[in-house]
């Protein structure tokens, strides 16, 4: 994520001084657990499928440290710039940094815009049908494990660790053990869900990148969950007032691969997020974006 770092500082400050702008931008480019330099264990990042049968723990174990390391980040960022108040923090990931940055969006209040890359809402897939199952009920099934096509037992996920880790995942958050509503929601479930978005994602922004080829992270454990975030905040939908933008781009012919077209349309959409500023009151100046 360096090369990516720099690459949109560098679009970002082109920009500026074509038009005249006097906003900053910061990125900040850091490894997740247990990957590139802070690598411990390689047998930690394989699947079920490679011979990992800790795979479920051991990915959200990655992803429980990650966003404790984003926090942090967020924390002390303006210590060390010696500037005052962050306006605002955006944050990018892909991968399992997408995985990351999806629950990132919803639970961490100082981050107000997002761009996830072959992520998914869905990590565990606990209600999810044959049609449209979460990720690791997906690999779980391929792998032809002792999950028999659940992630759901006590061997493969504790179940103590699983209540703990329900708290964090966007589907769960979002819908619980039910399904996933078909389209158009009914008023009553319009109800139960605006003041969970009122008291996550208000005013917030989400750029969605996925591969139509995409094997490891499938968009259909995605769609369930952007479709109904979609139709929430379109115009005319029954979200608008939350001032919420989700933009949500399949790539055709891409796989599980940050391509050379979603690296041009998330420079784009990030040039013109931080551009326009925050949808939310601000009172001092500066961005930071943190790369996941």
């Amino acid at each position: 994520m360096r090369d990516f770092a720099y690459h949109c500082v560098g679009t970002f400050i082109q920009h500026r001084l074509t038009v005249g702008l006097k906003r900053g931008l910061l990125a900040l480019a850091f490894d997740l657990p247990n990957h590139g330099t802070r690598l411990v264990s390689g047998k930690r990042n394989k699947t079920w499928k490679e011979g990992n049968q800790d795979h479920a723990l051991d990915m959200i174990s990655i992803i429980l440290a990650a966003k404790r390391d984003l926090a942090t980040l967020i924390d002390l960022i303006g210590g060390y710039l010696g500037r005052g108040p962050i306006e605002r923090h955006v944050t990018l990931g892909w991968s399992l940094g997408g995985h990351i940055v999806w629950e990132a969006w919803l639970e961490e209040q100082r981050i107000d815009a997002a761009v996830v890359v072959v992520g998914c809402p869905d990590f565990l897939g606990m209600s999810g049908s044959g049609r449209r199952p979460g990720l690791m009920r997906t690999r779980a099934s391929d792998a032809k494990s002792n999950c028999s096509g659940s992630v759901v037992d006590d061997q493969t996920l504790p179940r103590d660790f699983l209540s703990a880790w329900l708290a964090h995942d966007p589907r769960y958050f979002l819908f619980g053990s039910d399904p996933v509503p078909q389209l158009p929601l009914s008023s009553v479930e319009q109800r139960r869900l605006r003041p969970l978005l009122d008291s996550r994602v208000r005013a917030k922004s989400l750029f969605v990148c996925s591969g139509a080829d995409d094997i490891l992270v499938p968009y259909a454990t995605s769609q369930p969950v952007l479709d109904v975030l979609k139709d929430a905040v379109r115009l005319g939908g029954w979200y608008t007032e939350g001032g919420v933008t989700v933009e949500d781009r399949v790539y055709k012919g891409v796989g599980h691969d940050f391509s050379t077209e979603m690296v041009k349309d998330t420079v784009e959409w990030l040039i013109s997020c931080i551009a326009r500023g925050s949808n939310r009151k601000v009172i001092s100046r500066g961005d930071v974006r943190s790369c996941l």
